[in-house]
Order: structure tokens, then sequence, then C-alpha cells
């Protein structure tokens, strides 16, 4: 009896996985083709960004910016070197409303290799906050996550690092991606190859 018990629990845990998968990843068209009409636009250095505005569980509003390109693409002459920081966007506004491409990787499970050679971007959420922001003035704490992977594999995508429980707590969450496996920590310096380009982007 106890066996069909945890076969039953087994069943209805991966279902649940299953429908979570599907409407993780419809949303995530559905922003692509038809985004909200009123979304946040935030002015930086290198030029503006427009993202997303969502609720949390416990009904708190955030917004969250995914894909901000943080260097130029590591591709060309720039593969293997320290990231190059941006002077400026390619576009008037980046559209910062759904998940980048992970880095180029091996599937452990499936043997394939997947991702893009340029994806070196930033996923940034941040709570709505009323003013005044912080009794002493200061602004809110800001916490950057770096993934594991064992620099081999990994992602910052909010489906499996989502930052709900520290924006619940006015904490602003930034996730990076960097360059993985060979490609971010090769070190031939007899080609020019210093090594540690993965270290470099987190830096």
């Amino acid at each position: 009896m106890g066996k069909w018990i945890n076969v039953c629990q087994y069943l209805v845990a991966l279902s649940r996985l299953v429908v979570a998968t599907i409407i993780f990843l419809v949303q995530h068209r559905l922003l692509r083709f038809w985004p909200p009409r009123e979304r946040p636009l935030v002015t930086v250095r290198q030029g503006k960004v427009r993202g997303i505005s969502s609720t949390l569980p416990n009904g708190k509003p955030y917004h969250y910016f995914k894909g901000i390109p943080y260097a130029k693409a590591p591709v060309g002459e720039l593969r293997f070197r320290a990231p190059v920081p941006l002077d400026r966007f390619r576009v008037p506004i980046v559209d910062c409303c759904v998940e980048r491409a992970d880095y180029v990787q091996l599937d452990f499970f499936s043997g394939f290799v997947f991702g893009s050679e340029s994806a070196l971007y930033l996923n940034v959420y941040t709570p709505v906050q009323q003013l005044p922001v912080r009794p002493n003035g200061s602004g809110l704490p800001v916490m950057v996550f770096l993934h594991g992977g064992g620099f081999a594999c990994g992602t910052g995508s909010s489906f499996f690092y989502a930052p709900d429980s520290f924006l619940q707590k006015d904490v602003i969450v930034v996730t990076v991606y960097y360059r993985l496996g060979p490609l971010g920590f090769l070190y031939l310096p007899e080609a020019g190859i210093e090594g540690n380009a993965g270290l470099k982007d987190q830096v």
C-alpha cells in the first residue's frame, strides 16, 4: 500500500511540475508578442530599458527587467577576452520583458549543446517603493546572485531562481549570466588567452 502511495505522490508532483513549466513558457511567449501597455521605463548610463510590472504572491507590486546587456557580445575578436563594457545600447530603448538565452553549455541530461555565445545579460527585480524609501534616507539593499554549476553550466533564469522571497522583504535582486566552460575559462597564454573570462564577467 505504501508503495502505491509513493507512486501517486510522485505522479502528482510530476504533473504539477509539468503544468508549472507550461504556464511559465506560455507566459514567456505571450509577453514577447503581447506585452502590457503600461511598462516601467528606466534610464541608465548606456540608454533606456523597459521592463514589466508584476505582483508578488503577498500582493506587493514589483518591476523586473530581464536581459539587460552589460557588455559587448564576446564573439569574434572578443572571444576569450575580458568583457568590454557597453558605452551605449544598440537601440534607443532595450525591451527587457523576457528571459534571454542561456550561455552556451552542455545539457548533461540530453548530451546536446544549447544556448547563445552572446549571452552577457543581467536580470533586475526591484520592489515598487513608495517615498520615503527608507527611514534613514538610504536605498534598498541589493543582492547580486551568481548561479552555480561548476563554471560549466547554469543560468540566471527566474525559472530556477525566483526572486520572490527577497522582493517581499524589499531587497533588490540582480542575477548575472556569465561565460561558462572552455569559452569562459580556457587558459592558453601562448595563444594570448589569459583565462578566467567567466570570472571577469562577474566582476
